[in-house]
């Protein structure tokens, strides 16, 4: 047999696995009226000024019950019972998914304000949704030890980006763990988002075990 041929079998024979993988789902939200992303932008910059704040607003941490965010909290809802699917999770139900927390935050330029690096505790997923664009999300690799002897690579793919910038597209959001370190750096224009935190009910940890839990 050629030596070419043998190697193209041995090729054949690997067989390749991802494990530890992070899920990053992006999602769209459907307009369904007009002026809907212009009350909902309106509403969060009324907050501002309300309170005189000129870089960040991370309170009313329950505007899913805002009317003008209602279509939007149904849509998360939605992305997190999909992602409770592809993750293989016994609460798959739309039902089972309660948004936990819902806030707004505004970035301006003149502020030279960002949000440093950080994780949102007590939430199976986390997520933002961006009413008008700015400086992208940077998701942080969670695995300190690749850090330790990182080799030069040829092109940048999921096995070795140390971390991975999602650009601020209005009418499109984001869902991922909530311990996913992420940050986002001073920003050039005007960046107003929607962040939320979801915490799903039914059974935790394996039956019968010191974690079993039901919420």
């Amino acid at each position: 047999m050629p030596i070419m041929d043998t190697e193209m079998k041995k090729e054949g024979m690997i067989k390749f696995n991802s494990l530890f993988p992070t899920l990053l789902t992006q999602f769209d939200h459907e307009i369904l009226f007009p002026d809907e992303m212009p009350n909902m932008i309106n509403t969060v910059r009324q907050w501002s000024d309300e309170d005189n704040i000129i870089g960040t607003i991370a309170h009313k941490n329950h505007i899913d019950r805002h009317p003008h965010f209602r279509s939007l909290a149904k849509t998360i809802q939605t992305v997190a019972s999909v992602m409770c699917v592809k993750m293989g999770y016994e609460s798959d139900s739309i039902d089972n998914v309660k948004i936990k927390e819902m806030w707004a935050s505004i970035l301006k330029p003149d502020s030279h304000n960002t949000h440093a690096p950080h994780t949102h505790g007590n939430g199976v997923f986390s997520g933002v949704f961006y009413l008008k664009g700015g400086s992208d999300i940077i998701l942080q690799d969670p695995r300190p030890q690749v850090a330790v002897l990182r080799p030069r690579v040829i092109n940048i793919n999921e096995y070795n980006i140390p971390n991975h910038h999602v650009p601020s597209i209005p009418g499109t959001g984001i869902m991922f763990p909530g311990w996913l370190s992420h940050h986002v750096p001073r920003t050039d224009e005007e960046r107003i988002s929607v962040a939320f935190n979801i915490i799903l009910t039914g059974n935790y940890g394996q039956e019968g075990s010191l974690a079993e839990l039901k919420i």
